[in-house]
């Protein structure tokens, strides 16, 4: 298990990370949303190693990873850009990850490959933005970690590139059990494939669940009634207590946003010739009904 605990990273003074928490564990696949500057990669960087923690502490399988080469061996990590030797082929930089990795497997790179289709003659400063997502991933996977941790993978990859990558993804979870944390603004991604979310704003996390819970409680629906005013009435005191987190009018149909633990559809609309039908909510319209809360404490 990978876990970390109410770790605090503070950059020139200024608190980056504030009492961050998470496990993660061995097939799962845990989502990290959050707005530009939320602090996702400043985590990331924590829980790889790369940082060390102000405060709080990193542990897998019980064991520190910071300063821990042994551990380390057990993580593999895909930054939002992926360095290499430039003048390297790519032939050259997976014969640099054999000697680097003990558990590297050539094999399973060049079966990869077989549906990623790099030219390892190619050097690696000639490969585009998507190429070298798909360059980092193969490698990643070649190591045989127990832990994947990634910042934006599917930036730069085309619709096609995306499916293989979440095929692969998918298929090393299910197979290997891999663990996986992976942090993406494609929220659409995100909801099929994770079986928990993290969402964080300003370095504090403001919600934690499975996706399932986390769609449960928060429900849309749509409504129409003959009384428009009392509803509008009831809606914009119901926002102010956070039980409304969103409402839009088209014409007569309200769409509503709701949280289903602090009152019903049918406490909030109340009346004659209701029309009351719930509608599918998308990860997407949750966070930015959270994020934008002013009252976080209400919805974790």
């Amino acid at each position: 298990m990978f876990v970390a605990k109410n770790v605090y990273k503070k950059y020139y003074k200024k608190d980056i990370v504030k009492d961050f928490s998470i496990v993660l564990k061995r097939g799962e696949i845990h989502g990290l949303i959050g707005e530009n500057s939320a602090g996702k990669t400043t985590i990331m960087k924590c829980l790889v190693g790369i940082y060390g923690c102000d405060k709080g502490e990193v542990l897998c399988d019980e064991k520190p990873v910071y300063d821990n080469p042994k551990v380390k061996e057990k993580i593999a990590y895909i930054a939002d850009v992926n360095e290499y030797y430039k003048n390297y082929t790519v032939e050259k930089m997976v014969e640099l990850f054999e000697i680097f990795y003990e558990s590297f497997s050539r094999t399973k790179f060049d079966t990869l490959n077989q549906d990623f289709q790099l030219n390892t003659k190619v050097s690696v400063g000639k490969l585009s933005k998507g190429q070298k997502m798909r360059f980092a991933f193969m490698l990643a996977l070649s190591q045989s970690p127990d832990y994947l941790i990634m910042d934006e993978p599917t930036s730069g990859l085309d619709v096609a590139g995306k499916k293989l990558f979440f095929d692969h993804l998918i298929a090393e979870v299910e197979n290997n059990q891999l663990g996986v944390l992976i942090s993406s603004h494609h929220l659409e991604h995100l909801e099929k494939v994770c079986d928990q979310i993290t969402i964080l704003s300003h370095g504090e996390v403001l919600a934690q669940n499975s996706v399932e819970d986390v769609k449960s409680r928060y429900r849309a629906y749509e409504v129409k009634i003959k009384d428009v005013k009392e509803l509008e009435r009831t809606l914009d005191d119901l926002q102010k207590e956070h039980v409304v987190l969103s409402c839009e009018n088209i014409g007569q149909i309200y769409r509503i946003l709701i949280d289903t633990m602090l009152r019903s559809i049918e406490e909030i609309v109340q009346g004659e010739e209701v029309y009351i039908q719930e509608v599918p909510s998308s990860l997407e319209a949750i966070y930015l009904a959270i994020t934008t809360s002013k009252n976080k404490e209400e919805l974790l």
